[in-house]
């Protein structure tokens, strides 16, 4: 078993993953976002999608240090990781890092009483923060109350062996400890070189070797997720994790994805609140119902 400690979880800028050689692209195959977003803005009937009905009008959206949050005319609402470059404090970093700057926010306000639909389109922006405003919209959009989620912690359902190496792309506290005692290596990257914690790029030759992967979806907004998903190939479990996580298993569908562990909003407007003042998962973490999605 592992007896490295973990990284900092606090590190301002220890937002996960890394920019992705092109030599770690998926192939032939859509890209990530490209995935999610046909899915979410196409009509579907009764296979159990949205219908045809018009998309839900946007009433809110917030850009925090943080997370960034989208609110739905329907009461509905998502999050995801802001990840800006410079004055983003990850995910859950100091908890007085104080508010975005006021212009970060103020560009997306022309998309209030727009249709939701057209923040999606943004999932394929270059920009990380245009992507995760986009990637909330998925969230409020999809991860609803009546999504089936399965109860309780990743590992009750992740077969995790006493011969396992496990690679985690981001640091998640409640799992490091829990991990150790299971497996026999538990690698973990992140971007921000800290404590004992792999550089994010060297998840792209350790992952191959692992047989479980636990990812960050706040690598579908930094451009790190095909890549990522590309050095899965060979792992009996690959699961993506975070609030960030859309839980839609259709755009995982052929991919190495076998697990999503996310959440519902349950609370939208203590969560906005959160989030506009500047708060992460730590602080919005009882506001939200949390569950797991076999994806494959």
């Amino acid at each position: 078993m592992s007896t490295t400690p973990p990284c900092d979880p606090g590190a301002s800028g220890g937002a996960p993953g890394g920019a992705v050689p092109s030599e770690h692209a998926l192939g032939t195959a859509l890209p990530m976002v490209e995935r999610i977003a046909r899915i979410v803005s196409a009509p579907r009937g009764a296979d159990g999608g949205r219908t045809t009905m018009a998309d839900p009008v946007v009433s809110d959206i917030v850009v925090g240090r943080k997370y960034s949050a989208v609110q739905l005319v329907d009461g509905s609402a998502g999050v995801a990781l802001t990840q800006h470059p410079v004055w983003s404090a990850g995910c859950c970093g100091d908890p007085d890092a104080g508010v975005a700057p006021p212009q970060a926010g103020a560009a997306f306000q022309g998309y209030i009483g727009r249709s939701s639909a057209e923040l999606v389109e943004n999932l394929r922006s270059p920009d990380s923060v245009t992507a995760a405003v986009a990637l909330a919209a998925v969230n409020a959009l999809v991860n609803r109350a009546d999504v089936p989620l399965l109860p309780g912690d990743l590992l009750e359902y992740l077969a995790v062996r006493p011969e396992d190496i496990v690679g985690m792309v981001g640091f998640f506290g409640p799992l490091v400890r829990p991990l150790r005692s299971r497996c026999r290596h538990l690698h973990i990257f992140e971007r921000r070189d800290e404590g004992d914690c792999l550089p994010a790029d060297e998840a792209y030759e350790v992952l191959p070797k692992c047989d479980i992967a636990i990812i960050t979806s706040g690598t579908i907004t930094n451009g790190s997720i095909d890549g990522l998903l590309a050095a899965c190939a060979s792992c009996r479990e690959v699961a993506m994790v975070g609030a960030s996580t859309p839980m839609l298993p259709s755009a995982f569908a052929d991919t190495p994805v076998t697990w999503l562990s996310g959440s519902v909003v349950a609370d939208v407007a203590h969560t906005v609140e959160i989030v506009a003042a500047g708060g992460g998962r730590k602080e919005f973490n009882r506001y939200l119902t949390k569950g797991n999605l076999r994806a494959s």
